[in-house]
């Protein structure tokens, strides 16, 4: 089986899309079959090299939300393990197509659930950490994926929305 990971952003130092590359090269040395997407804008060229050094990366510069979410529906696994990230939206919107993520501890994400619920927390700077964590992730990947898809709901704008009116009221 092959594990089809998406990271989506902007390509730039603070997303660290290099811990995720070596994590994957970790599992294909392991002979563990593993391509990654990258869909965003290039900030800096030397990811753009990176994009054309690895033949398990495929690029995709910034598209529509739609195009995305098709994107997203097309892979097993959503891993962004920034450096810092506020909430990071991008991850509720991988739950929403049923991706299980990974995300950074300490972070904007971290602790919206119980690790291991719709992914795992890892350090970002631990390449073998991550790529226990995506190994991990996909165990038990149906109930996990339909658990993100589930608990993704809570992020919904209207449900926010009321909650918000339903406090305003009391």
């Amino acid at each position: 089986e092959q594990i089809r990971i998406i990271f989506v952003g902007k390509i730039g130092k603070r997303k660290n899309l290099e811990l995720t590359t070596e994590a994957v090269r970790i599992l294909r040395k392991r002979g563990i079959q593993v391509s990654l997407t990258a869909v965003g804008e290039i900030e800096d060229d030397a990811y753009r090299d990176m994009m054309h050094d690895h033949a398990f990366i495929t690029y995709i510069p910034k598209c529509p939300m739609e195009d995305v979410a098709a994107h997203m529906r097309g892979t097993d696994l959503f891993v962004m393990p920034s450096h810092t990230e506020s909430f990071g939206l991008v991850y509720a919107e991988a739950m929403s197509q049923g991706l299980p993520v990974i995300y950074t501890r300490g972070q904007g994400f971290d602790r919206q659930f119980p690790d291991g619920t719709v992914g795992y927390a890892v350090s970002d700077t631990d390449s073998a950490e991550l790529a226990e964590k995506i190994l991990l992730a996909m165990e038990h990947y149906t109930e996990r994926s339909n658990r993100c898809t589930e608990l993704a709901g809570i992020f919904d704008w209207d449900r926010i929305a009321n909650e918000i009116l339903k406090t305003y009221r009391e």
